[in-house]
């Protein structure tokens, strides 16, 4: 899914570059550079959340 959100970011700036929507294009081309930090953000959160799930099956384990 990653892959088809970043697709759709690509194309909304081309868009919007060639419209001449300055203000839309710089948005998404804030977001396509951000993008790495983005999906590695997710990957930690996505991380953490397993591991409080692992630590909560633990104590109702109890």
């Amino acid at each position: 899914m990653q892959d088809k959100v970043r697709d759709l970011v690509y194309r909304l700036f081309s868009i919007a570059d060639q419209k001449g929507w300055n203000n839309e294009a710089f948005a998404y081309n804030t977001l396509i550079q951000s993008w790495p930090d983005i999906v590695d953000r997710a990957a930690r959160m996505k991380t953490a959340v397993a591991a409080e799930k692992l630590f909560d099956d633990a104590l109702m384990a109890k």
